[in-house]
């Protein structure tokens, strides 16, 4: 017995991280999800309208897709995310999320060592440590 399809997909798309915000220039991990009562037969994930590539999806009743998605939208755009679900009998499903886009802020530096008011002695080595923090990443030079 063939289950009878009268049930759309149900689908989601969510972005890692809680934040409403997507820092220009970074990356941010798009997480899409469909489920059906038979099989989930299509999976499309777009951004702004535009297509991404994903993998291809093997058909079922779990499908799921995760892909890395560069922000490279002007500061104060909002980016919308979609992803639309569609089954043999021809129900389709959307969901959306959406990000502000941000300027990335400047990292965060501190010297520790030496310490503030210390001596230092001309001609003589003396160790330096510094610490820097950053939102999206730090590389240090």
């Amino acid at each position: 017995h063939v289950p009878s399809d009268d049930v759309a997909p149900t689908v989601s798309i969510a972005l890692e991280g809680a934040s409403q915000t997507c820092v220009s220039g970074s990356t941010r991990q798009l997480d899409a999800r469909a489920t059906d009562n038979v099989a989930v037969s299509s999976l499309t994930v777009r951004v702004d309208g535009s297509a991404l590539s994903l993998a291809p999806i093997t058909p079922g009743p779990v499908v799921s897709a995760t892909t890395p998605v560069s922000v490279a939208a002007p500061l104060g755009h909002t980016l919308t995310f979609t992803a639309t679900a569609g089954d043999d009998a021809g129900h389709v499903q959307t969901a959306s999320a959406t990000c502000l886009v941000v300027a990335d802020a400047a990292p965060g530096v501190s010297l520790n060592v030496p310490a503030a008011g210390a001596t230092i002695t001309e001609e003589r080595s003396e160790p330096v440590t510094a610490s820097v923090t950053d939102d999206v990443s730090a590389v240090l030079k």
